[in-house]
């Protein structure tokens, strides 16, 4: 009996002492695998993780394949530098991050890791891009040693590795960070030294970067020649390897065409030009700097799509704010910027969308990005319950602020609809009826089909006219030239900048029969209610606005049969209300058809709704019916008031022509296309429309054969007169191409 007891004894003893031991092993190594679970499951779940854990767990026990996974996580996203949660630009803002923690993990606390990830992390697609986050710090401190101690340190593993074949690459990053940085020496050797593999792809590659330093020699003629030879051999390359895929899909391809279109549209190619240095500073209005903000420089024909990983022209902040691009080669840009959450919260780039920075080699530009506050709204917010028919807005007054103008949003859990009131409030405060939100309307419908989509909400049809609806509003503040200074709407997550939420709910009104047939989904069902409502009440304002609204459905995917069928309630609802929105949807109308006397008559009560007071780009669009109506005087005059009172220049190539129609020397309509820009990317063959380039050419062939103006002036009276058959035949039989650009440009623009 003692045995047994003893023996009980000593297994007890070793599983006390087993679980001493096993405490602090599991201090050591199961509860870092624990909360690195938690962490990926955040992430995956659109959680927040802050900064502190991230950084607490790299240096945890977990396992070296767990620590390099977190890192290509959380570091390695983009290609050259860290991923932004917001990206700001004059033609876009996208929010990456909106709706998650992302948390700000600055260069010098990641760096060490990606060092780490450089010496030792798997060699995989994620190597190169440590190398070049790590090379690109390197060039922007001016350490060349450092620079090149990372270059090959990254060709040692790669050769040691399967991966050998992607050196090749790794030398045409660096070679574009050489040339970026105006190492032209460097990025000629590295460029000299690369063996391409035998692929069509990685030879024209090669091609590209040699125009490119060519480029930035100055050497502009050589550099065409260069890049149309890479396009020749790679065209003829692409046909022969029979690839079902249009070769403009190729990156390389589409990367060159681009480098070809900027020097035949650039300055003389017959000629050097020196290629320029874009500077500039990102701070707050109150002067604090923007350190590690990301930098972008676009080209046209890119400012319309997402930022790219591999964008040419990238770079960031210093402490002070700082930035600088060297060796920007001639064309037409615009500056893009990427922001962390907590470097714009609480403030807002007021940029205008035509705000361009062109490049002619013949000077350097300094381009400064102030940050302002956000302004504050007062009443209504924060989920205030409105009964009343009038609705009483009041925000903060802006210093220097000449007008202000309001937008309104209908909200749902993950998008907001929203749209303009195109009405100038010079006070910090406006008394508005509930019936001018009902007028405002945001869908267009052309087919019932479209109705079936997920996307489509049949709520957004009834608009603010919701009673069971969540809505929005923001207001803008503009100086006396119609520049943008702050607005209200933006990113605010600090407790000190979240301030009154500008939402409301609409209870001024109850749900009809044929409403809830609507939420309902049944719209066809709901137009016929609504229909049979405007029987017994020709002037139910309600049902007027839902019929116009709906009866699209019945165009069969017709945009212009869409229009004509709501044409007779949109005219009963302007004559009924006198309102802008509805009388400006008139005034549209009748310009469309062209169909001047009513557009007329229309204009006069749109002028006499707003007490005169036009907006600039109405104007513009008036200046536009006057030129077809043959009033050339009075419509180059009325342009030129739009576009001083802030129109977005959208209409000055119709300015350029009729100035040109009428004799004005080509020399001033060139300063009249400099002083107001526009660049549109076209869907037509036209691409990248900037009338300064079309009227350059123009003057050339003008100076060349002085007989060119009066080809040109036929066809500018057949495009006026929109006689379109003799426009064609005068496009088929013109040799000028400077000319037959203009028009097409013309055309497609309008």
């Amino acid at each position: 009996m003692r045995n047994n007891i003893t023996l009980k004894i000593k297994h007890l003893v070793m599983i006390m002492t087993g679980i001493f031991i096993l405490i602090p092993l599991a201090s050591i190594y199961l509860i870092p695998q624990l909360e690195l679970g938690i962490v990926k499951y955040k992430l995956a779940n659109g959680s927040g993780v802050g900064k502190d854990k991230i950084l607490e767990l790299l240096e945890d026990n977990i396992l070296p394949s767990q620590k390099y996974h977190l890192i290509e996580e959380r570091f390695l996203s983009g290609e050259w530098m860290n991923d932004y949660a917001i990206y700001v630009g004059p033609s876009m803002t996208t929010s990456v991050a909106a709706d998650h923690d992302w948390p700000f993990i600055s260069w010098e606390e990641k760096q060490p890791y990606i060092e780490d990830y450089l010496e030792n992390g798997p060699i995989n697609g994620y190597l190169q891009t440590a190398v070049m986050e790590l090379a690109y710090e390197a060039v922007l401190e001016g350490d060349d040693a450092r620079l090149q101690e990372i270059y090959d340190r990254a060709v040692e593993r790669l050769e040691k590795s399967e991966h050998s074949y992607e050196i090749p690459e790794l030398k045409f990053s660096f070679i574009k960070l050489h040339l970026q940085a105006g190492n032209l020496a460097k990025a000629e050797s590295l460029l000299e030294q690369i063996d391409v593999p035998d692929h069509a792809y990685a030879k024209a590659e090669k091609k590209q970067y040699e125009a490119f330093l060519l480029l930035r020699k100055g050497q502009l003629e050589e550099a065409l020649a260069t890049v149309q030879q890479g396009l020749e051999e790679y065209r003829i390359a692409w046909e022969k390897e029979e690839n079902e895929d249009p070769i403009e899909q190729s990156g390389v391809y589409e990367e060159m065409k681009k480098l070809e279109n900027r020097l035949l549209t650039g300055p003389p190619v017959n000629g050097a030009a020196e290629v320029a240095k874009v500077s500039g500073n990102i701070s707050r209005q109150d002067g604090t700097p923007i350190k590690d903000a990301g930098v972008f420089l676009r080209d046209a024909a890119d400012v319309t799509s997402s930022i790219r990983p591999d964008e040419w022209y990238q770079t960031k902040t210093d402490a002070a704010g700082n930035f600088e691009f060297t060796g920007v080669m001639p064309g037409d840009y615009q500056v893009f910027a990427g922001f962390q959450m907590e470097q714009i919260d609480g403030y807002f780039w007021p940029v205008d969308m035509n705000d361009w920075v062109r490049i002619d080699g013949t000077e350097n530009i300094q381009y400064d990005i102030t940050l302002a506050p956000l302004l504050e709204v007062n009443a209504p917010a924060n989920e205030a319950v409105l009964e009343e028919k009038t609705i009483d807005f009041s925000w903060e007054a802006v210093d220097e602020a000449a007008y202000y103008m309001l937008d309104f949003h209908i909200e749902e859990s993950d998008v907001s609809y929203g749209m303009s009131w195109d009405r100038k409030v010079e006070e910090s405060q406006l008394s508005l009826p509930v019936e001018s939100l009902y007028n405002i309307y945001l869908n267009f419908l052309t087919d019932i089909a479209e109705t079936k989509n997920d996307y489509f909400n049949p709520a957004t049809v009834l608009g603010f006219e919701n009673p069971e609806g969540h809505y929005s509003w923001n207001v803008k503040a503009f100086d006396e030239d119609g520049n943008l200074i702050t607005q209200s709407n933006g990113y605010r997550l600090a407790e000190e900048t979240i301030g009154n939420l500008p939402t409301m709910y609409l209870k001024q009104r109850e749900l009809t029969a044929e409403d809830e047939l609507l939420l309902a989904g049944e719209l066809e069902q709901a137009l016929d209610g609504y229909r049979n409502v405007l029987t017994s009440n020709p002037d139910d304002l309600h049902s007027l606005r839902m019929v116009a609204r709906l009866i699209g459905i019945e165009a069969g995917g017709s945009f212009s049969t869409a229009q004509k069928l709501q044409q007779p309630y949109y005219e009963q609802l302007a004559e009924l209300t006198a309102d802008p929105i509805y009388l400006n949807q008139m005034l549209h109308y009748y310009y469309d058809a062209s169909d001047w006397e009513p557009y007329e008559k229309w204009y006069q009560k749109y002028k006499a709704a707003l007490g005169e007071t036009i907006d600039p780009y109405t104007k513009s669009i008036h200046a536009n019916a006057l030129l077809f109506q043959g009033k050339y005087e009075e419509a180059a005059n009325l342009h030129k008031e739009a576009l001083l009172e802030g129109s977005d220049n959208h209409n000055i190539g119709n300015l350029l022509a009729v100035e040109i129609y009428l004799g004005t020397d080509l020399d001033e309509v060139y300063d009249l296309a400099k002083q107001y820009p526009y660049m549109e990317y076209t869907t037509g063959n036209v691409g990248v429309v900037d009338w300064s380039v079309l009227i350059s050419d123009i003057k050339q062939a003008v100076h060349d054969d002085a007989r060119v103006i009066d080809t040109l002036h036929e066809g500018l009276m057949f495009f006026f007169k929109e006689q379109d058959t003799e426009l064609q035949e005068w496009k088929e039989q013109t040799e000028q191409t400077s000319l037959t650009k203009f028009i097409r440009a013309l055309e497609e623009v309008n």
